[in-house]
């Protein structure tokens, strides 16, 4: 084993991330909210603008750059049409139809994983994420009332002021027809139409989502009727193929055969190198 490999033992893909974002700024991120789909081959740009004393070698960077593009939020990122981005944060391509539906299915069978190996933390995640939609909604009502109660105010005087007045308006009014009733019927109605609200946005999403997959399908079948198994003999590095995720097929460019395997080594849009069984790989 030789030095350089020694060496690049010591480093983890994390670090090299944080090496990607400490060198290229403008186009890595740790920030979730600020993270971006990358141009392709973005790899090939990296080695050509490394410095001569960067401590990783090509194969380091594809590992550091696959750890990067599992992110769950790049894969969030990857929707249809989003710009792809280069190092000086530029905007390159798109991202396709067919590279968002295989970003979604990454994402959904890693948080299946992380579900079926931390569920515990997947709970903790999943009761952070309620909290947080009660306190936007919480916050929406909150900004509902108070903007009702500016709009009938106008009144002029202290806050001590306008409370006497609301219990004096309350005793007049009687216990039915009180300023507190009415407040009580207004948060009551707004909750009640906050819930129906969410409840037909949930229907809504879910017939979407039906009919998205539904698409999905039939968009599968019909390329897979068009493509056919590629032939690993006459494969080469440089080819371009067809990678099926067994809803989906994605680009890819050959980057080494194994006969006696019967895998190959297949760089993705994403900079991603995967190696793969030879029935999963298609040309048209």
């Amino acid at each position: 084993m030789n030095s350089t490999t020694e060496n690049q033992k010591q480093y983890k893909p994390r670090d090299i991330i944080a090496y990607l974002v400490r060198t290229f700024p403008k186009c890595f991120t740790s920030d979730a909210r600020a993270c971006r789909p990358l141009k392709i081959g973005i790899l090939e740009d990296i080695m050509a603008a490394k410095s001569e004393d960067c401590p990783y070698t090509k194969t380091a960077l594809r590992a550091g750059l696959g750890m990067y593009t599992a992110w769950w939020a790049y894969l969030r990122a990857e929707k249809p049409g989003a710009a792809r981005i280069d190092l000086d944060g530029n905007e390159a391509s798109a991202v396709g139809d067919e590279e968002a539906r295989y970003a979604a299915e990454r994402l959904r069978a890693s948080r299946e994983k992380f579900e079926n190996e931390h569920p515990e933390a997947a709970a903790e995640r999943r009761a952070l994420a309620a909290a947080r939609r009660a306190a936007r909604l919480a916050a929406s009502g909150a900004a509902e009332e108070g903007s009702e109660g500016a709009g009938n105010g106008g009144e002029k005087g202290s806050g001590e002021q306008q409370r006497q007045k609301r219990r004096f308006a309350g005793q007049v009014r009687g216990p039915k027809g009180g300023f507190g009733q009415r407040r009580r019927d207004h948060a009551g109605n707004g909750q009640r139409g906050r819930d129906e609200g969410a409840r037909r946005a949930r229907a809504e999403a879910s017939e979407k989502e039906q009919a998205r997959e539904q698409e999905q399908k039939e968009l599968f079948e019909k390329q897979k009727a068009s493509y056919r198994l590629a032939d690993l003999a006459s494969l080469g590095k440089g080819d371009r193929v067809k990678i099926s995720t067994g809803s989906s097929f994605v680009d890819g460019t050959v980057s080494e055969v194994f006969l006696s395997s019967g895998e190959v080594s297949v760089d993705l849009a994403s900079g991603m190198s995967v190696k793969i069984p030879g029935e999963r790989v298609s040309v048209e």
